[in-house]
């Protein structure tokens, strides 16, 4: 198996913050997230399958 397929754990770097700081953070990407639209304007251009196979692999570690 090439090293690249091998999974390698990332140690959670965790920072507590005080609860204003997260409360302005949460509501702060609430309205970034309600924002956003779905995509259904594709284009017609070739895309690399290597960019595909890691967008995939990327969504999979999700």
């Amino acid at each position: 198996m090439p090293d690249e397929d091998v999974y390698t754990p990332v140690p959670l770097d965790f920072e507590e913050r005080p609860q204003d700081e997260m409360r302005e953070r949460a509501d702060a990407f609430l309205d970034l997230m309600q924002q956003r639209r779905s995509m259904r304007d594709f284009s017609d251009r070739p895309v690399p399958r290597r960019l595909i196979e890691r967008a995939i692999r990327t969504a999979g570690t999700a």
